[in-house]
């Protein structure tokens, strides 16, 4: 008799419900580490509420896929059960490359992006679990499956379930409104077209205003929470903290290192290909969450080392930077030199963040596929040429912020 796990989620009415295979792979080490690192990083430094897991968004982007299947087999679209099983898989595993604090040291730890470690672990730890096969086809579904290209739209693309559930859920967890956005009603409308050989994702026209109202949605949480300046400010320090531990190690003298973190470290330190990694490697990132980091900010605050000890108390007491948005060339000598003054290290305790985003991206050789609307004529827009409004036209045009983070506020 097949196993069968009901789970309630405060986003979605019906259960989500897990199954073999999907139940078996939910209750691996490398899965239940999920649990272990919070999905906004540093948000909850802005917004409280912010303590979701990795864990709930991989259940909840996996809910969706569910969906879209039940949804477009209703439609008359083909979908095989071995399809079916590596696109539900992939929307389970597609963040297994994040590390502790997800995006907010996605760059400090290792040189790569996190879908190109997700890749690799899919592969490492899927194949002794389901077979070498199936850990393939997941990996072919996040990369891009053509010809059946709407698989990949719907896990990587401008209108995918990953999107759709982080913005629901990281909304219900800080507390603002701005991502409350009709999955329900973009579900109901989603169809596969065939166009210049690949069968990709469409929208009905009826479903065009719950895709543009999830667009400007998107473009408001981002501003709103992922870059936030006071979460910004947060990285900002994070990431100062990490590069003094990393000099420390160059200069022979390293500071304290949870086990997992001093073996993932050595690994990094001996990485000489960036698209293969070591089992080394791959093993000791997999034990490696947030507790990691806070342990270490807790024991490095006492360190011998003034700069070490004094940015990760300055952490662990939320003594955060004072940003300076858009400085000119004299606000940033100014500061480098009061900083010196004080023997504070400007490399350390001046740090610049740049966020950039887009809303909306029109489609262009080598970016990101359109949203398209399917007509009630039977005609294919892109969804800006399809909408009465420009909306969209304001939401393409790249927005793109520079703040100058002074860590040590007092020498202002």
């Amino acid at each position: 008799m097949s196993r069968e796990k009901y789970i309630r989620d405060p986003l979605y009415e019906d259960f989500i419900v897990l199954r073999s295979p999907y139940l078996e792979v939910v209750e691996q080490p490398f899965f239940q580490r999920y649990r272990r690192i919070k999905q906004l990083g540093l948000a909850d430094m802005v917004y409280p509420g912010a303590d979701h897991s990795r864990f709930q968004h991989a259940l909840g982007a996996f809910h969706l896929a569910g969906l879209v299947v039940d949804r477009l087999r209703r439609r008359g679209i083909q979908i095989t059960e071995d399809e079916e099983q590596a696109f539900l898989l992939a929307s389970l595993l597609h963040d297994l490359g994040h590390g502790p604090f997800s995006h907010s040291l996605e760059h400090a730890l290792i040189p790569v992006r996190h879908e190109v470690l997700s890749y690799a672990l899919i592969r490492y730890k899927l194949s002794p679990l389901l077979g070498q096969d199936v850990a393939e086809r997941v990996v072919r579904m996040l990369q891009n499956p053509a010809p059946r290209t709407f698989f990949h739209e719907l896990l990587d693309g401008q209108l995918d379930v990953d999107r759709m559930d982080y913005l629901r859920r990281d909304s219900f967890f800080c507390g603002i409104p701005h991502g409350q956005i009709d999955v329900v009603r973009i579900l109901q409308t989603l169809t596969v077209l065939k166009l210049d050989g690949e069968e990709v994702l469409a929208v009905e026209e009826k479903g065009m205003q719950a895709v543009e109202a999830y667009l400007i949605a998107r473009y408001l949480m981002y501003w709103a929470v992922y870059y936030h300046r006071t979460n910004l400010a947060a990285q900002a320090l994070l990431e100062a903290v990490f590069l003094r531990v990393r000099h420390r190690r160059a200069e022979g003298d390293p500071p304290f290192l949870t086990p997992a973190f001093r073996r993932f470290l050595d690994a990094v330190d001996g990485l000489e290909d960036h698209t293969s990694f070591s089992e080394e490697l791959l093993e000791s990132f997999l034990l490696l969450d947030d507790s990691d980091v806070w342990v270490s900010l807790k024991i490095w605050q006492e360190d011998h080392d003034p700069v070490l000890s004094d940015l990760a108390r300055r952490f662990l007491e939320r003594r955060l930077p004072r940003a300076y948005p858009d400085p000119d060339a004299q606000t940033v000598m100014d500061l480098q030199a009061r900083l010196e003054a004080r023997g504070l290290p400007p490399v350390y305790y001046l740090r610049e963040k740049r966020p950039s985003d887009v809303g909306y991206a029109y489609y262009a050789p080598g970016r990101a596929r359109p949203i398209r609307i399917l007509s009630r004529q039977g005609d294919i827009l892109e969804i800006a040429q399809a909408l009465p409004t420009d909306s969209l036209k304001a939401l393409s045009r790249p927005v793109e912020r520079r703040f100058l983070f002074l860590l040590a506020r007092e020498v202002h």
